[in-house]
């Protein structure tokens, strides 16, 4: 879904110096070539368990501080309290077995 939206929201033209940071940080630790770098240039971020604990706090940083157009994650379960408008589910279906619930 980040992938997809980087396509369509515009890259900043001057971008914001707590981005930039977190950019600078990504590069450092991970690596240049990092596919969150250049999301964060589109005011994209995601936010999952595989990223480390400081990735995850930083892009919840951004989020909380208003930085951020679009924030992707794999679970809105976990009590992150992201300061959104919408949220957009890719599918209802639950994973982990019969709930009780039907579609």
């Amino acid at each position: 879904m980040a992938r997809r939206a980087k396509t369509t929201l515009p890259e900043f033209d001057k971008t914001p110096d707590p981005i930039r940071l977190v950019q600078r940080f990504l590069a450092t630790e991970i690596s240049p070539k990092f596919e969150l770098i250049e999301m964060l240039d589109h005011a994209i971020g995601v936010h999952h368990s595989g990223l480390s604990d400081e990735t995850r706090s930083l892009i919840e940083w951004l989020a909380e501080d208003g930085e951020l157009r679009l924030i992707t994650a794999t679970t809105i379960a976990q009590g992150i309290n992201f300061p959104v408008s919408s949220i957009f589910l890719s599918t209802t279906n639950w994973p982990y077995g019969d709930l009780g619930f039907r579609n």
